[in-house]
């Protein structure tokens, strides 16, 4: 890389690349977690982080694994999955249904991790973590951009909504119309 950007710059612009590393390195110090003085007391402690294995009843593992599993349980999933034409693009759907599951899951994932490193303390219950995705993006980003996170929220959740109503009216329909 040095060499390239002699060649295409010349030994100033090499110099200056070089000069530019250390800034370009010091971005890895953000992914420091931040504990304030609850959190580290709390660490200190020996309060574990993420909850003992103990804590967790075979009840709560099956609700979890339910999350993921029963996916293609949900009625928008099967009304779309009911509405294919062909048996060819049943294929094609499994694969963009699993993809597009697997990939919003690691993503609340990856939002729960992140709120627990950057706010450890203040999402101790299950309501307040609830929160934890607004709270991140009113943290992060700019007043505007957290105003678009936040409406996102609010158009998924009037989509849902809708998909919800369509499917209980055309399912009462169908039950009334043929029997």
């Amino acid at each position: 890389l040095v060499g390239s950007v002699a060649w295409a710059g010349g030994v100033d612009n090499t110099v200056a690349f070089l000069q530019s590393i250390p800034g370009f390195l010091s971005g890895t110090q953000i992914a420091v977690p931040l504990v304030d003085d609850a959190g580290r007391q709390l660490v200190e402690n020996g309060a574990p982080l993420f909850g003992d294995a103990a804590e967790y009843p075979l009840i709560t593992i099956a609700s979890m694994l339910a999350w993921g599993l029963g996916y293609f349980g949900m009625p928008q999933v099967l009304v779309r999955f009911m509405g294919i034409r062909s048996a060819d693009e049943v294929k094609k759907s499994r694969v963009i249904a699993v993809v597009w599951c697997v990939v919003s899951l690691a993503c609340g994932i990856c939002i729960g991790l992140v709120g627990r490193v950057i706010i450890p303390v203040d999402f101790a219950t299950q309501a307040q973590a609830e929160n934890v995705f607004i709270v991140l993006s009113q943290m992060i980003l700019p007043p505007f951009m957290c105003g678009v996170v936040v409406s996102g929220i609010f158009a998924a959740s009037m989509s849902s909504s809708s998909s919800y109503l369509l499917i209980a009216g055309s399912s009462v329909a169908e039950n009334i119309f043929r029997g």
